[in-house]
């Protein structure tokens, strides 16, 4: 009984340390569900639900990094304005001479 009692600290330790598949993912997966889902299905079948199958996710995972559903839209909408911006510098840089 005491070598169990030795044992489970190290388990509990592994445990700790190991972060789960979704931490991993984190919030960039859920905006890529997210954008993909309004692209696809629209504002209204963009669900909890419907970006968490896209993405792997559970509702939990969502949840612990994104308080509501509009905080996951308003998220998405700014990493689409982000690639907006981030195309356009690109685009600004490769044309030659002034206008």
């Amino acid at each position: 009984m005491f070598g169990m009692l030795e044992d489970a600290p190290t388990i509990r330790m592994i445990a700790e340390t190991e972060a789960p598949v979704e931490s991993r993912q984190g919030p960039k997966t859920l905006v890529d569900a997210t954008f993909a889902a309004l692209h696809e299905v629209g504002y209204a079948r963009t669900t909890i639900k419907e970006i968490c199958a896209r993405s792997g996710v559970s509702q939990g995972g969502l949840f612990r990094h994104f308080g509501t559903r509009q905080d996951i839209i308003v998220a998405a909408a700014d990493e689409v304005a982000r690639r907006h911006a981030s195309a356009f510098l690109d685009d600004l840089g490769t044309m030659e001479g002034d206008p």
